[in-house]
């Protein structure tokens, strides 16, 4: 269960982190372009750094149990590369912040190529998990399959067991009422005066 939680929930909990991330940024550059306070900086690099370890251990899971094909494979590098992208523009945001250049932070983080950068990594994400639904109902298909193959069996044995236990009993029966049958018969022999019986 874990597996799967891990396995299908990654690119959900990534999109999020990304999402909150990206807000924490903005939050965090509007108010340094307001206040001198560095305080903000080092709030905001210490919640990046902890969701960066926190997306990289998810990352990891998921290349571990989910890249069996090569088409997942080719999406999760050009997810990880997304990442990549979006993680240097939060880090040279950051860098410019605190050295002071507040514009040119803002600029940075406001420029249509780190747009183009957060939105090819959220269409990638989403495009993760639209493939691992199709895996999932896949998977859900072949499982329902399974269980019908599977109870059609158990019922096709139950009904066997039934007709041989009720052969079985039938003999059993025969093998029993054979020999009382034939006391039965030999009792009414005696009893109209046949003493050879």
């Amino acid at each position: 269960m874990a597996r799967l939680y891990d396995n299908y929930s990654m690119p959900a909990i990534i999109m999020s982190e990304a999402d909150s991330n990206a807000s924490n940024v903005r939050q965090y550059i509007t108010m340094m372009m307001i206040t001198d306070d560095a305080s903000y900086i080092q709030d905001l690099l210490r919640r990046l750094g902890e969701a960066k370890n926190t997306t990289k251990g998810y990352l990891e899971r998921y290349r571990t149990n989910n890249l069996s094909s090569d088409s997942r494979r080719e999406l999760f590098a050009k997810l990880e590369t997304a990442k990549a992208g979006v993680d240097q523009v939060y880090e040279r945001t950051i860098q410019l912040a605190q050295s002071g250049q507040k514009q040119e932070a803002y600029d940075v983080f406001m420029a249509p190529e780190a747009r183009r950068v957060e939105n090819e990594m959220f269409d990638l994400l989403h495009q993760t998990v639209n493939a691992l639904m199709e895996n999932a109902d896949q998977q859900k298909d072949t499982s329902i399959a399974d269980a019908d193959a599977t109870t059609r069996l158990t019922i096709f044995i139950s009904v066997l067991s039934i007709i041989i236990g009720g052969i079985i009993g039938l003999l059993i029966a025969r093998v029993i009422t054979r020999p009382l049958n034939l006391l039965r018969a030999g009792v009414e022999e005696f009893a109209k005066g046949d003493l050879t019986v």
